[in-house]
């Protein structure tokens, strides 16, 4: 009866909210549209109903209550399965609370407000309790500025905690980049915008897909100032806003880009649009642009409506499609680029057809879909990049105080650094647990700010089976060791071994395959003891039975009971392999995610393939495609490929 209780107000809320009075954040039109999306969610998905769709019951104002419809309507549905409505809440009155409390606050509007203040979610990253931890600090350290010195000092905040360092394609969380002093442009953008939305500043991350003149892509923050975007690189403060080592690189660029939460029709040129989310194209801030134009026909020289039509930059050694356009009625198919080549890539209903559209080229560009497949054989292209702009080089009056602010905020995180465990320590560990002390060490310098969880993990592990303790913290990432908990590396290590428990460190396809929690870019979490009852629960599944048999029944399973949902996660961040489970639904991502769990928990090696990210399984000696897409399950074709030395050599 109590969640019957909970249903009627909250549908009586969504059934009245169209006929208040214009109020709040939202115009009317998009509150009804919001309304109607979470009214869809909530059918998707009643299983959430209790802990998170009646929080909006408890909204204090009409403010507040749009704030928290747009949320739950737009939200990538991975961040609402894994916090709680507690911190929804949270969040967004420590957002609203912001907004009063600040000089600039009033002269937001509300639109900028609702998409580039309220979201705690800044890119690809896992949304944490930044806000809530570093709201107050921020806005100490702001008092009394004018919004341009906010943006200018908050930069420098963020450079006393963090700078650049290399890392892999996964996106730590702000408060992960904090606690290691390191991140990735990608990373080192997310926690400037975070930072800055906690200030209750307006802010972007921005990116290049890929440079068309180096083969390397960038990530930085825009800002909203007095009514204007501005741009800044996250974590390197320079003497004023639009001011970065990437200014000039940035005035080559092919398309720069930002994805927003929500819909967003307020952009000079909308990339893709859904309800959930909106990627813009921001390149005229930056470069100058021109309008290319392709026309895709069919056989018959008709035009096809609803070609795609996938823009490709020369990076890598392959053309990286940065942007997807639909022909519209005509056949026709637009981007706001640059003044550089790049490959237009039309297709439809499993015809092609492709050409290089040139940088001097000025009409529009047909395209005939002809074979299946474009025509076997070689291309040769002449790719010819933006030509460079060179940047006016002037002395700022502010130079020399920026510089030694910067040589400030070196010594203040350097100073953070120190504190990590050194050799000394580390060594004195091993000695005291019985550990290799060089193998030690070379795990937990990696750790950082992290090292702490290592030896907690590490320590319970002695206790439990200490032996391939080692082995198995080298299966992680090096941002692994820096960012999950001894908890949730415990929790995988004792039930992993719990499986196999004669198995020891030199088995390294166990090690691999089963034992190591990583599977892809998810965000590590507790779920072999879920789901190893969850496959013992399914028709047919007998733990007596070989590998291949089993995984083929958990593949059938996933095939049939986990339905795809393509909307929801608008291709962000996977969600929680037992939110995937309990939700009975997720996008084909986290569906792959969720099997190669499923075979894992059960002790059948399993993995993504490092390529092409198909779930595939291995036994009888050879892997296996799981055939999650296809139904097909089949070997994987290999070949060893054996270097010898020359004679002589």
């Amino acid at each position: 009866m109590r969640a019957c209780r909970a249903v009627v107000p909250m549908l009586l809320l969504l059934l009245a909210a169209t006929s208040l009075p214009a109020q709040g954040l939202l115009p009317d039109d998009d509150r009804v549209l919001y309304d109607s999306l979470l009214e869809t969610r909530r059918e998707a998905y009643p299983m959430l109903q209790m802990s998170l769709w009646s929080v909006i019951e408890r909204s204090a104002s009409a403010d507040e209550r749009d704030a928290l419809l747009f949320q739950l309507a737009t939200t990538p549905l991975s961040d609402l399965v894994d916090h709680e409505a507690s911190f929804l809440l949270a969040n967004t009155r420590a957002a609203l609370g912001t907004r009063r409390r600040t000089a600039w606050g009033k002269s937001i509007p509300d639109v900028d407000f609702l998409h580039f203040v309220l979201p705690p979610r800044a890119g690809s990253e896992a949304v944490d309790s930044f806000r809530l931890r570093y709201g107050d600090e921020l806005l100490r350290r702001v008092d009394g500025l004018t919004m341009r010195e906010a943006v200018l000092e908050i930069n420098h905040w963020c450079h006393e905690h963090v700078t650049y360092a290399p890392s892999d394609a996964r996106t730590r969380a702000p408060l992960a980049t904090m606690r290691n002093a390191q991140g990735r442009c990608g990373e080192e953008s997310v926690f400037t915008t975070s930072a800055l939305r906690a200030a209750g500043i307006p802010a972007r991350q921005v990116y290049v897909p890929r440079w068309a003149h180096a083969d390397d892509n960038h990530a930085w923050v825009e800002a909203w100032v007095d009514g204007d975007w501005h741009f800044l690189g996250a974590c390197e403060p320079d003497v004023d806003l639009d001011r970065a080592w990437f200014t000039e690189p940035a005035r080559r660029a092919m398309l720069t880009a930002a994805i927003v939460q929500g819909r967003y029709p307020h952009a000079d040129e909308v990339l893709t649009s859904t309800p959930m989310h909106t990627r813009i194209n921001t390149l005229p801030v930056y470069a100058a642009t021109r309008l290319v134009a392709v026309q895709v026909l069919d056989g018959d020289n008709r035009p096809v409506a609803g070609a795609r039509v996938d823009w490709g930059i020369y990076n890598y050694a392959e053309f990286f499609p940065v942007a997807s356009s639909r022909c519209d009625g005509n056949g026709i198919a637009t981007l706001r680029t640059g003044n550089g080549d790049l490959l237009a890539w039309a297709s439809h209903d499993g015809r092609s057809a492709f050409a290089l559209y040139g940088h001097e080229r000025g009409d529009t560009l047909r395209l005939t879909l002809g074979a299946e497949h474009p025509e076997d054989g070689e291309r040769e292209f002449d790719i010819v990049p933006p030509p460079p702009v060179p940047v006016p080089q002037t002395e700022h009056p502010r130079a020399a105080e920026t510089a030694a602010r910067l040589q400030r905020g070196d010594s203040l995180r350097a100073r953070y650094e120190h504190a990590f465990p050194d050799s000394a320590r580390v060594v004195a560990f091993a000695a005291r647990n019985g550990f290799a002390s060089d193998s030690c060490w070379m795990l937990l310098r990696q750790a950082r700010g992290n090292a702490t969880e290592m030896f907690a993990f590490l320590a319970a592990a002695r206790a439990h089976n200490r032996v391939p303790a080692l082995a198995f913290l080298r299966t992680l990432a090096v941002k692994d060791l820096q960012d999950a908990s001894a908890a949730v590396l415990f929790s995988h290590y004792r039930e992993a071994l719990a499986l196999r428990p004669t198995r020891q460190a030199s088995d390294s396809m166990y090690l691999s395959f089963v034992c190591a929690p990583r599977i892809g870019r998810e965000e590590l979490r507790p779920w072999r003891g879920t789901l190893r009852l969850a496959a013992g629960e399914i028709p047919g599944f007998d733990r007596t039975r070989d590998d291949e048999a089993r995984a083929r029944l958990l593949a059938r399973w996933v095939r049939e009971n986990i339905r795809i949902d393509r909307e929801s996660n608008w291709g962000i961040v996977p969600q929680p392999v037992t939110a995937t489970y309990t939700l009975r639904a997720g996008d084909p991502y986290s569906r792959r995610l969720l099997l190669v769990a499923m075979q894992r928990a059960a002790g059948i090696p399993s993995r993504l393939h490092p390529a092409t990210g198909a779930a595939e399984f291995h036994a009888a000696g050879q892997w296996f495609d799981a055939g999650l897409e296809d139904e097909d399950i089949r070997p994987i074709e290999t070949a060893t490929l054996v270097l010898r030395p020359r004679a002589g050599q």
